[in-house]
C-alpha cells in the first residue's frame, strides 16, 4: 500500500542544508540504494530548509527505523549542523499519528511528540561540561552517550526508569551521575565502562545505590 509520507528540516543557514542533504544522498546511496531512487533524488534544498515529499510502500515500522538511522549518521558525520528549526517528518496511515519530530538541540538528538522530548537518541561526541536532561524524557536509547570524552556531569530525568547497556561507556570525564529514584534498572556492567572518575548520586535504597555498591562505584547518598 502506498502512503504519503515527507521530510522537513530546517538548519542554520544554505551551507549546512546542502551539506545536510548531501550526506543523506550519499548515505541512501551507499547503504540503502533501494531507497534512494524514492528519497534521494527528491530531496530539495530550499534556503535553510531541506524537504521532501513522496509516496511509499514501506511500512510504518521500517519507515521509522530507516529515519532514526538517518537521523543518527547525518548527527554522527556533521556534528557542527545546527537543527535551530527542528526536524519533522510524517507518515500518511489511518492508525498511527499525523507527525513525529526529531529535534536537535545543543547536541543532543531527542524523538519528540509536540513540543515534548520523549526519547533521547544520540548525544554528539563534541558535547562537554554539563548536562541536564530535560524533564520530559522519559526514555534513553543504550549508548545514547557513548565515548562523550568531555561530558563531565549528568542528571537524569525524574521521568526515566531504565537506563540501558553501554550507555556511557567512554565517557572519560564522567565524575558525576545523578539519578532519580524513578529508576529502577541499570542494564549491566558496561553502562560505565571506562568512567574511572565517576561518583553515582541517588537516594538511599534506589536502584542506583545498588548498582554502585554491586560494581565498586563511589556513592554519595542525596
Amino acid at each position: 500500500m502506498q502512503e504519503w509520507v515527507y521530510l522537513e528540516v530546517k538548519v542554520r543557514d544554505h551551507a549546512q542544508a546542502k551539506a545536510f542533504a548531501g550526506e543523506v544522498k550519499n548515505y541512501l546511496n551507499a547503504s540503502h540504494e533501494d531507497r534512494y531512487e524514492e528519497w534521494g533524488k527528491g530531496i530539495e534544498v530550499r534556503g535553510n530548509e531541506v524537504v521532501n515529499y513522496y509516496d511509499s510502500d514501506m511500512t510504518y515500522n521500517d519507515y521509522c527505523k530507516l529515519k532514526e538511522e538517518l537521523f543518527e549518521h547525518v548527527a554522527r558525520a556533521l556534528p557542527e549542523i545546527s537543527f535551530d528549526g527542528g526536524c519533522e517528518y510524517g507518515f500518511d496511515e489511518e492508525d498511527m499519528p499525523s507527525k513525529f519530530r526529531k529535534m536537535y538541540r545543543d547536541g543532543i538528538l531527542y524523538e519528540a511528540e509536540g513540543r515534548k522530548k520523549e526519547k533521547l537518541i544520540f548525544c554528539s561526541k563534541s558535547y562537554s561540561g554539563k548536562y541536564i536532561m530535560p524533564a520530559d524524557v522519559n526514555q534513553i536509547c543504550c549508548g545514547a552517550f557513548r565515548d562523550c570524552c568531555k561530558l563531565e556531569i549528568v542528571f537524569v530525568s525524574e521521568n526515566v526508569n531504565k537506563i540501558g547497556k553501554d550507555t556511557f561507556s567512554g565517557c572519560t570525564d564522567l565524575s558525576q551521575i545523578h539519578i532519580p529514584y524513578s529508576v529502577k534498572k541499570i542494564a549491566g556492567k558496561t553502562v560505565f565502562k571506562g568512567c574511572t572518575n565517576l561518583t553515582i548520586y541517588a537516594p538511599v535504597g534506589s536502584c542506583a545505590e545498588t548498582y554502585a555498591k554491586e560494581n565498586n562505584i563511589p556513592f554519595s547518598a542525596e
